[in-house]
């Protein structure tokens, strides 16, 4: 099992924060890190698979997400849009 810091996230292309991330780890969004260490000087570190499995969820999510607002675009009345006059003037 591979252990990934806040640094390797960011290099596998994790786009947020430190401080996002862990808004997203206490909304139960993104899995909880393991304390690597004791005090102060302990890190915090993410298993792979778990890191991996997220990322997946998540964009799982955000495609479904899209697809529902999709169909329910296309559900809702769209408005007319008044045709313009040719130039014979009909």
């Amino acid at each position: 099992m591979k252990l990934l810091t806040y640094a390797n996230l960011r290099e596998r292309g994790w786009p947020y924060s430190k401080p996002h991330t862990w808004r997203l780890v206490r909304g139960g969004k993104f899995p909880a890190p393991k304390k690597l260490g004791f005090g102060p000087n302990a890190k915090n570190v993410w298993a792979e698979d778990e890191y991996e499995a997220a990322i997946k969820a998540r964009c799982s999510t955000a495609s479904s997400r899209h697809e529902r607002r999709a169909r329910t675009a296309a559900l809702l009345p769209q408005p007319e849009v008044p045709q313009q006059a040719d130039s014979t003037g009909r």
